[in-house]
C-alpha cells in the first residue's frame, strides 16, 4: 500500500513543477499575510496574544534568563509566571537582539514558523507516500486551513509547537527506513520539545510508541537495531520533567482537570460538542473548500484493507486519542478556543491528501479535476473567512487602546506601577499601555484591594470604566486627571496615608 509506504529519499524524487509550486506556495502564503505583518496585536484571541508578547518583550527588556518568563500583570512583584516552557518566546526575544524591538519581528519570525509547517507537511506527506503531487495537495490545503492561516502570523506557542511535531515525526518515519540513530534522535528531540511548548502535543509520541509496540509484540518482528524503544521515549521524560516542576505554581489546574471537575452543565457540553463539529472542524480547521477531499479520505480510510496494515494502525491511534483529549478538554474549548485543536491539523490534511489520492486511484479521469478544483479555492476561502481578522475597527478590545496606544504609553514614567481595566483577559489593557502593576475586571474594585494596591506601589489609574471612577474605593483615591483619549482616562493617585490606607483623606 503506497500511501502508507516510507520512501529513502523523500525529497530527492520530486519532480521540478512541484517544486516549482511549492515555491508558489510559499511565496503566495508569504504575499497575503505581507500587509500585516507590521500591525499591531488584535482581532481573535489578542488576549493570548497579548500574553506571549509580554513574555517575549519581558524576555528582552528583563532578563534572558528561559526560565523566568514575565507578565506585566504582576503587582509589586517579579512577574515571574511559568506555564508553557517559553523556548518560542526566548527565541523571538534572541532575535529583539538582533533586529531590534518590534511587532514586526515577533510576526516575522511566526511567519517562518509556518512556512516551516507547511514545508513539514510536505516532507512528511512525501516520507509516507513518495508521491509528489498528493504531498504538494496535502501541504496545499494545510497551509489554508483558515486557523492556521490566521495564527501563522501571531504570538502563538501552539504554532511553534505544531511546526516542532510535524518535524518530528517526519523525522521519524524517515529513521524507520533510514534505520540511523541521528534521525531518531532529532526526531524524539523535536517531539520532547513541541510537548514542552504545549502540552497536548505529547500524544504525538503515540505513533512511535504503536509502532514499537505492533512491530515488536503483534507482529513479532525486532525493533530497529539502533535504537531502542526505551531510550527513544526518553525524550518524554523533557516535558514530563517541566510541567512536573511548574504545576504546583499554577492557580487554576483546570486544564489538568478538565471535564471531570467541570461545573459546565451536561447540555452545555454537548452544545460544545455539536458546534465544533459542525462548524469549528470544517469551516476554521479543515476549510469547506477541502470538505469533499476530507469525506473522501475517510470514507477510504475505514475500509478494510487499509484499517489492518499496521503502518495505519499508529496514526488512527494518535488521530482517536487526539478526539479524547478534546472531548476531555471540551469544558475549557467552548465554541471559540479553535486553537486547542492545532494538534489535529497534520492528521486532517493527511487524510485530506489520502482522499485526493485515493479519487485519482479508485475514480474515473475526471475526479482529478475535483481535486484541483479544490486547490484552486482553498486560498480564496481562507482569506475570505479571515478577512476581518486584523481590522483595527474591530480589533476584538475596546479600540481606543489601540488608536491611542502611543499617547497612553507615554502618559506615565514606564516604570511607573499602574492599575488597569476593566480587564477580563488580566493581560490586553497592560500589553498596550506598556506598563506593569495590576488589573480589574468587570467594572468593580472594592475598597481593601484598592488600598492594597496603593499601599504596594499603585500611582496611577488606567480605566475606561466611568463606573469604577465612580466607586468611592476609587474616587476617594483619585489625584489628578493627566490623560484622556476617547474612552480611556489616566489618574494619578493619592499617595498612601500615614495609616497605611490608600489615601491621605
Amino acid at each position: 500500500m503506497i500511501i502508507f509506504g516510507v520512501t529513502m529519499n523523500p525529497i530527492k524524487t520530486v519532480p521540478n513543477p512541484v517544486l516549482f509550486l511549492l515555491l508558489i506556495l510559499v511565496g503566495t502564503f508569504t504575499l497575503q499575510h505581507l500587509p500585516h505583518l507590521g500591525k499591531e496585536l488584535m482581532s481573535y484571541h489578542v488576549w493570548r496574544q497579548t500574553q506571549t508578547q509580554q513574555n517575549i518583550d519581558n524576555f528582552y527588556e528583563e532578563d534572558m534568563n528561559i526560565l523566568n518568563p514575565r507578565q506585566h500583570s504582576r503587582g509589586s512583584g517579579s512577574g515571574v509566571a511559568r506555564w508553557e516552557f517559553p523556548l518560542m518566546q526566548w527565541l523571538i526575544a534572541a532575535a529583539y537582539h538582533l533586529f531590534g524591538q518590534s511587532i514586526l519581528v515577533t510576526r516575522v519570525c511566526m511567519l517562518i514558523f509556518s512556512l516551516l509547517s507547511i514545508l513539514g507537511i510536505f516532507a512528511l506527506l512525501m516520507t509516507l507516500t513518495n508521491r509528489p503531487w498528493i504531498s504538494l495537495v496535502g501541504a496545499w490545503a494545510f497551509a489554508y486551513s483558515p486557523s492556521f492561516w490566521y495564527y501563522s502570523i501571531n504570538p502563538m506557542p501552539d504554532i511553534f509547537a505544531l511546526c516542532l511535531g510535524i518535524w518530528g515525526l517526519t523525522l521519524f518515519y524517515l529513521a524507520l527506513k533510514r534505520k540511523g540513530i541521528a534521525c531518531f534522535i532529532v526526531s524524539g528531540f523535536l517531539l520532547g520539545l513541541a510537548a514542552l511548548q504545549k502540552l497536548p502535543f505529547i500524544l504525538y509520541f503515540m505513533i512511535p510508541i504503536c509502532h514499537f509496540v505492533l512491530k515488536e509484540i503483534f507482529f513479532k518482528q525486532r525493533a530497529e537495531k539502533d535504537i531502542t524503544p526505551s531510550w527513544y521515549f526518553s525524550f518524554i521524560l523533557m516535558p514530563v520533567a517541566w510541567y512536573a516542576w511548574v504545576i504546583q505554581s499554577w492557580d487554576n489546574h483546570g486544564l489538568l482537570s478538565g471535564i471531570t471537575k467541570s461545573d459546565v452543565p451536561a447540555g452545555e457540553i454537548l452544545e460544545y460538542i455539536r458546534f465544533n463539529l459542525i462548524s469549528v472542524f470544517p469551516e476554521l480547521l479543515l476549510n469547506y473548500a477541502a470538505l469533499p477531499l476530507f469525506l473522501a479520505g475517510m470514507i477510504f480510510a475505514l475500509r478494510k484493507k487499509y484499517r489492518v496494515d499496521f503502518r495505519f494502525l499508529p496514526l488512527a491511534a494518535t488521530w482517536f486519542s487526539l478526539v479524547g483529549y478534546i472531548l476531555y478538554e471540551i469544558n475549557l474549548i467552548g465554541i471559540s478556543h479553535d486553537y486547542y485543536f492545532m494538534p489535529f491539523l497534520p492528521f486532517i490534511f493527511l487524510v485530506v491528501a489520502f482522499g485526493a489520492a485515493q479519487l485519482n486511484l479508485s475514480w474515473p479521469a475526471g475526479a482529478k479535476w475535483v481535486v484541483l478544483f479544490c486547490m484552486l479555492i482553498v486560498p480564496v476561502t481562507a482569506q475570505i473567512r479571515m478577512l476581518g481578522r486584523w481590522n483595527p475597527q474591530s480589533p476584538g478590545m475596546n479600540k481606543d487602546l489601540l488608536e491611542y496606544r502611543d499617547d497612553l504609553r507615554n502618559a506615565v514614567p514606564d516604570d511607573a506601577l499602574v492599575v488597569a481595566g476593566s480587564d477580563v483577559s488580566n493581560h490586553i489593557y497592560l500589553y498596550f499601555f506598556d506598563k506593569k502593576g495590576w488589573t480589574f475586571r468587570n467594572d468593580s474594585i472594592d475598597r481593601i484591594a484598592m488600598d492594597s494596591m496603593i499601599r504596594n506601589g499603585a500611582r496611577y489609574l488606567y480605566t475606561d470604566s466611568r463606573k469604577v471612577e465612580s466607586l468611592a474605593a476609587v474616587s476617594e483615591n483619585l489625584d489628578t486627571l493627566l490623560l484622556e483619549r476617547g474612552s480611556v482616562r489616566v489618574y494619578s493617585l493619592r499617595a498612601p496615608g500615614p495609616e497605611g490606607n490608600g489615601s491621605d483623606r
